[in-house]
C-alpha cells in the first residue's frame, strides 16, 4: 500500500466515522422497535379469525439484541402455533 493509498484509506475512514456520528442511533432503535410492533400487529390482525377459533395460538418471548452502534436492547420474538407446527419470527437488527 502506497502512502497515497493509505492517506485515501484514512480519509475514507474519517468520513465514515463522521457519518456514523451524525446518525441518531437512539431514534433508529425506537423506529425499529415501532416497526417490529407494527409488523406483529399486522400478523395478529391477519390471523385474528383463526386465533378466535382456536386454530392458531400466538405467543411472544423477550429477546435481547446487541448492535454495534445501538448497544443492547430488548425486543420480542413472535411465535405462531398451528396444530403441531410452530413458526417463529425473530428480529435480527436494524441494519
Amino acid at each position: 500500500m502506497s502512502k497515497k493509498d493509505f492517506e485515501a484509506f484514512l480519509k475514507k475512514q474519517a468520513s465514515a466515522d463522521m457519518r456514523d456520528k451524525a446518525i441518531d442511533w437512539d431514534r433508529e432503535k425506537q423506529d425499529w422497535l415501532r416497526r417490529i410492533d407494527e409488523f406483529y400487529g399486522t400478523v395478529q390482525e391477519w390471523l385474528k379469525e383463526y386465533v378466535n377459533d382456536g386454530k392458531v395460538q400466538i405467543r411472544f418471548e423477550s429477546t435481547i439484541l446487541n448492535e454495534e452502534h445501538i448497544g443492547s436492547y430488548e425486543t420480542k420474538k413472535l411465535y405462531l402455533r398451528m396444530a403441531s407446527q410452530e413458526v417463529g419470527f425473530s428480529p435480527i437488527g436494524t441494519l
